[in-house]
């Protein structure tokens, strides 16, 4: 185990744990961890939780359901899944886990100035 591989908090369980482990070797395989990871790592595991928790109630139920009036309308497990897929993107984004940001690191590593002797 890397020494600068972060150690999950003990609410971090089940389906979140086994996601952590996932992003912690995508990063540490890419070079990319450092301890100091870990408190974005926490937000973004609690939010994959909620987000697969919301996609459970949205296969179960559907994204449109029967409201108490009778109207239908976007089920609310729907509307959870869906907030928190934008919170994973800016999350897995910054953890530079998206194709768009390696494309982007992969850019600024070859656009960085080489060292010139004269």
């Amino acid at each position: 185990m890397s020494t600068n591989r972060p150690i999950p908090p003990p609410e971090i369980q089940d389906e979140s744990l086994l996601e952590w482990g996932r992003v912690v070797a995508e990063l540490e395989a890419a070079g990319r961890l450092d301890k100091a990871d870990r408190a974005i790592l926490v937000l973004y595991c609690g939010t994959w939780e909620i987000y697969a928790t919301a996609m459970r109630g949205v296969m179960a139920h559907g994204p449109i359901v029967k409201h108490h009036n009778g109207v239908a309308g976007e089920s609310p497990f729907y509307g959870v899944a869906k907030e928190t897929a934008r919170q994973l993107q800016k999350l897995l984004n910054d953890l530079g886990l998206t194709p768009a940001a390696r494309h982007k690191m992969k850019t600024a590593a070859v656009e960085e100035p080489s060292e010139v002797n004269f």
